[in-house]
């Protein structure tokens, strides 16, 4: 049941990422809100491919 917990986490987290993207779009270059984006989630991301800690 911990996997439901996680989805939950998971589907928040990727919604209140949408929804931040798109009003920093009014205001914002597109291809900077991608960059800061996806560089978000490099950072938790080592250079092996492993996720860290």
């Amino acid at each position: 049941m911990l996997w439901l917990g996680y989805s939950l986490v998971c589907a928040l987290s990727q919604a209140t990422s949408d929804a931040l993207s798109k009003k920093a779009l009014e205001k914002e270059d597109p291809l900077m809100v991608a960059w800061v984006r996806m560089g978000s989630v490099g950072s938790y991301t080592a250079e092996d491919g492993t996720a860290r800690a």
